[in-house]
């Protein structure tokens, strides 16, 4: 497959704490970085793109975290040639693209004020 350590992280310690530059190291890398699945089809993933057959109906599945009947979905991925990286690929796309709009909803909502505070210091209350 890919070589995942090709994709490097910042050395720049005040950037691991940017939550909108560590979304924008991550969306490059997964939806743009090497791999087997054409990155055309990784950024319609991760952006919730319609995407037609047994792939799109898969990556709905992951992106809404749906897994009812995901293994039947899994072995027509497979019966359609799909290999084991491209499928891989396909997941992390639609996970990752899910959690980044996640995210920025929930960013939206905190006050401005509130991203100077690095990440790993802040308390979260229940």
């Amino acid at each position: 497959g890919p070589n995942r350590s090709d994709v490097s992280a910042s050395d720049d310690v005040s950037s691991s704490t940017d939550p909108y530059g560590m979304m924008r190291r991550l969306q490059t890398a997964v939806f743009s970085g090497p791999g087997t699945l054409d990155a055309a089809v990784r950024r319609a993933a991760g952006s919730g793109e319609q995407i037609s057959g047994t792939l799109g109906q898969y990556v709905r599945k992951v992106a809404q975290r749906d897994y009812k009947g995901i293994d039947i979905l899994l072995a027509g991925l497979r019966s359609e040639g799909y290999s084991e990286d491209q499928v891989f690929e396909a997941t992390v796309s639609a996970a990752v693209g899910a959690g980044i709009w996640r995210l920025e909803v929930a960013l939206k909502a905190l006050p401005r004020d509130s991203l100077q505070t690095p990440i790993q210091s802040r308390q979260i209350r229940l």
